[in-house]
């Protein structure tokens, strides 16, 4: 139904040891299954596999990991501009935009075991005024995009000057 309706799902099937041995080796694929969800059919086996990322990705490969996503953030940002002042940014992928966001809580998890702002600050890793410029940040983009995809009429992550002004106006 999902993909009738127009969107895109992101999906896999594999086995437990395919997704850890790729895991070990790709870094997106890595990333895919910290923000993995059980949705429907064995939780056991979801649990099993989340375990096991755990033991035998994440704690073993922190520093490869987290070089590998600051790596990913250089090159995109180098692709996409490099600067945080561009009259028509891609809000998803430009410097500081939500895929930046998005590189924080992978960080997190890996580095700290935390998949959210609020367990860095509960960790006193972050103060309560970064958590709180994180979730105003992540608001306003998150809202802007929402405002990009309903001014185009399909998905949109270019702030284009043809959309900033209905875009503002929201």
């Amino acid at each position: 139904i999902l993909w009738d309706l127009g969107f895109k799902v992101g999906h896999a099937v594999r086995d437990i040891n395919e997704y850890i041995n790729l895991a070990r080796e790709d870094s997106v694929i890595a990333t895919a299954l910290i923000d993995m969800r059980y949705i429907v059919g064995s939780s056991k086996i979801s649990r099993k596999l989340r375990l096991i990322l755990n033991d035998d990705i994440i704690n073993k490969n922190e520093k490869y990991f987290i070089n590998k996503k600051m790596l990913e953030r250089d090159e995109r940002h180098k692709k996409m501009g490099d600067s945080t002042y561009l009259v028509e940014p891609n809000i998803k992928e430009c410097k500081g935009g939500l895929r930046d966001l998005q590189t924080v809580l992978w960080i997190a998890y890996y580095a700290y075991g935390v998949n959210s702002i609020n367990g860095l600050f509960n960790k006193g890793i972050i103060s309560s005024y970064e958590k709180n410029v994180f979730f105003r940040a992540r608001r306003f983009f998150l809202g802007v995009r929402c405002s990009l995809h309903i001014a185009a009429g399909r998905l949109e992550d270019r702030l284009t000057f043809d959309l900033q002004y209905e875009c503002a106006k929201k």
